[in-house]
């Protein structure tokens, strides 16, 4: 624990309120621009969409258009759909261009179809992200942090040091007598966004936008095809389900965190004990399976590498969307001509062969993202959180009280929490009970580790609910983006159908 942090600090984030919907997410603007779309009579899936691009442009380090994720759709009477868009490996990469290193471990963070009901046209849900992307990522101390986080490999690329560093070297940061925030705007990025948003989304695969985005990879040695683009297709599929004593919580199937987190839910109810050793214990024995069956361990990172939003509309509508560029600012590769940044999806791959997860071409990375959608006396709520490995203890616990009944959304998201970096070491908040704290040092070492805006330590949720009395979001209080947003109306819009 850092001997100099404040042990009398307290750090608190009201839940909103709201009687027409609700839309949370890791930016502020971005759940202002989803509530907007509410606002404007569109559905969860739109202002997901709406809001999805514009943490794309404002959280580029976090996420966007080059990215993956996963995302459930849970309409008020129907079993919870499931879109996954996992990143793929190119069909022509070459798993001998990754020789392994022995005695070494990675540094980083590891060893959609039609839309239903949309009632905003395409174009309209693009646009603020476009002009999100004119305007500029306002340079507080926040953006500057992550940004120096990554300065080093920021600058062995010539066009990510030119937007982000100074010089091409320090990393660009507001200064202490300024009442307007520095910006970095994104012109390159605005261009492609106006591309995408006047031909329509199939340009991204087949059009003009992916001519640029394979120019670009071809010219940063990326072995991207034509192919790889236009056969690209997600994965629609039923949602994965566990009951609980006071209702049922759904989850993304597939190659990314909601098996195993429905792996911990039985495992946990199986225990027949509801405490934290048996959420530990749940959450140690899941995560094992997961390595040997799915992929390989996760290194901790000290930082948050995702982004998700939960969006929940008038009509009951709920969206959990969780998406990625994988580590902070992807591959630290932006392509100029589309201005977006690369992810790195080729480290979730095992290099090493005859793994459950080993580097190929042609497959699908598995992914932590887990995006969740519950139901329990107290309201149905779509949650998901950031943090790559950190997500799934911060999802199971948060979900745990929520189905459970034992607080609010707002008591859930202030609860003390714990993280399972490894079975010998227990990440713990300090406001934990002390008499929970004894009963998890009795099965290995304790960490105490306040949590806070960076490091994140226990992983960022954020989350919406619909209760009977109305509409309520949340975020994780220590977030200084993060926030929910409420639309303060709704206007009837008539229904317009298109692809996405």
């Amino acid at each position: 624990m850092n001997r100099n942090r404040s042990c009398s600090q307290q750090v608190t984030k009201p839940a909103a309120y709201g009687r027409f919907g609700m839309v949370s997410a890791q930016c502020h603007q971005a759940a202002q621009v989803g509530a907007d779309v509410l606002s404007a009579g569109g559905t969860a899936v739109d202002a997901a969409i709406a809001a999805s691009f514009v943490s794309g442009v404002l959280e580029p380090w976090m996420s966007g258009p080059l990215g993956g994720g996963a995302m459930l759709v849970a309409h008020p009477d129907n079993h919870p759909e499931a879109i996954l868009f996992n990143p793929k490996s190119p069909e022509a990469l070459d798993p001998a261009q990754y020789p392994l290193e022995p005695g070494h471990r990675a540094s980083d963070l590891f060893p959609w179809a039609a839309v239903v009901d949309g009632r905003i046209p395409w174009a309209e849900l693009v646009a603020p992200a476009v002009t999100e992307a004119k305007q500029g990522i306002p340079l507080d101390w926040y953006s500057s942090l992550v940004i120096a986080t990554k300065a080093c490999e920021l600058a062995q690329d010539p066009h990510c040091a030119q937007m982000f560093l100074d010089q091409g070297q320090w990393p660009k940061t507001t200064t202490w007598t300024m009442t307007e925030p520095r910006m970095i705007p994104q012109p390159a990025a605005a261009c492609s966004l106006e591309r995408l948003a006047k031909a329509g989304p199939e340009d991204f695969y087949h059009g003009d936008l992916a001519r640029q985005i394979l120019q670009d990879a071809a010219e940063q040695g990326v072995p991207l095809s034509a192919d790889d683009l236009s056969k690209y297709r997600p994965e629609v599929l039923p949602a994965l389900s566990v009951p609980s004593t006071t209702g049922y919580l759904w989850a993304t199937p597939g190659l990314t965190g909601g098996p195993t987190l429905i792996d911990t839910w039985q495992r946990y109810q199986a225990a027949g004990v509801r405490d934290i050793a048996a959420t530990r214990a749940a959450l140690l024995a899941a995560t094992a399976q997961r390595r040997q069956t799915m992929g390989h361990n996760a290194n901790p990172s000290i930082a948050d590498c995702t982004t998700h939003i939960s969006v929940v509309d008038r009509d009951g509508r709920l969206v959990s969307l969780t998406q990625t560029i994988l580590s902070v600012f992807g591959a630290c590769l932006l392509a100029p001509r589309s201005g977006f940044l690369f992810n790195n999806g080729i480290m979730w791959f095992d290099p090493k062969p005859g793994g459950p997860n080993t580097l190929a071409p042609g497959r699908t990375c598995l992914m932590n993202v887990c995006p969740v959608v519950g139901e329990s006396t107290a309201g149905r709520f779509a949650l998901g959180a950031c943090g790559g490995r950190k997500i799934l203890p911060a999802v199971f616990q948060i979900a745990d009280f929520l189905l459970e009944g034992c607080t609010s959304l707002e008591g859930a998201f202030g609860a003390p929490r714990i993280d399972t970096p490894e079975a010998a070491l227990t990440i713990v908040d300090p406001r934990l009970p002390m008499a929970a704290q004894e009963s998890l040092a009795q099965n290995g070492s304790l960490r105490m580790i306040a949590p806070s805006a960076f490091p994140v330590t226990y992983g960022s949720a954020v989350a919406v609910m619909q209760t009977a009395d109305g509409f309520e979001g949340c975020t994780e209080p220590h977030s200084p983006w993060a926030d929910s947003v409420g639309p303060t109306s709704v206007n009837e819009r008539s229904k317009v159908t298109y692809l996405v």
